[in-house]
Order: C-alpha cells, then sequence, then structure tokens
C-alpha cells in the first residue's frame, strides 16, 4: 500500500513540474526528487510482494506461485510499455496524472483485499483471525 501510495506521489510531483509551465528546464533536483520517490515506492513493493507470494503460498507449491508473481510482473511492465504509447496523445501534465490515478486506483484495491489478505496469512500461521 505505501509503495502504491508513494508511486502516485511521484507522478503527481512529475505532474506539478510539468505543469508549471516554465519556458527553461527545470532544476536538476525535482528529476532527483521524482526517482528517489519512485525508487522508495519500488523498495516498498517489490520485495514486500515477493515475500507475500512466498508465505501465503503452499509449501508444496511455493516456487510455482513466485513464478506468477514474476509473470505478473513482466505482464505489468508489457502494460507500462503500452501506456507510454499514450503519451503523444496527452499533454505532460496530464499524462502524468493518469499515471498517479492508476497508481491511486491500485492503492484503493489493495486497501479493499487487505482484509482477505490478513485472513489468508493468519490462516497459513495457524493464528486465530
Amino acid at each position: 500500500l505505501t509503495g502504491l501510495i508513494l508511486l502516485s506521489l511521484s507522478y503527481v510531483c512529475a505532474a506539478a513540474i510539468a505543469w508549471s509551465g516554465s519556458s527553461h528546464a527545470p532544476s536538476w533536483l525535482w528529476l532527483l526528487i521524482y526517482f528517489v520517490v519512485l525508487t522508495l515506492a519500488e523498495l516498498h513493493f517489490s520485495p514486500i510482494g515477493l515475500s507475500l507470494m512466498s508465505s501465503i503460498a503452499p509449501s508444496h507449491s511455493r516456487s510455482s506461485l513466485i513464478a506468477v508473481w514474476f509473470t505478473s510482473n513482466f505482464a505489468g511492465n508489457i502494460l507500462a510499455g503500452s501506456l507510454g504509447s499514450l503519451w503523444p496523445k496527452f499533454s505532460n501534465p496530464v499524462f502524468f496524472l493518469i499515471l498517479a490515478s492508476l497508481g491511486a486506483i491500485a492503492a484503493l484495491f489493495t486497501l479493499a483485499v487487505r482484509p482477505l489478505l490478513v485472513r489468508t496469512l493468519a490462516q497459513q500461521s495457524g493464528a486465530p483471525t
């Protein structure tokens, strides 16, 4: 959830930079801030997601579920490439806001399924729900 919120925040930052409409290039510090927030988002998402997959998977199919995780990452990267093809169809701020809203929608979805994940993890560990 934190990673998805940071992802949205990084694209809101990019939209704000693009929206400023300055006649000269923005400071390199804005780009640094964008990439730091985006990297923090990735660090919250990827290792934690991989750990979740290995935690909820039964021991006899753990490697298969981790393969599903990496396959979904592959599919997400393909989708990201197709989203990138929309760049010329929108203004820069609108494009970045579309990406930010997709991250926010994913965060809301994650928040909605969180009780199911907590129950599943509790069942796997044998703890009462």
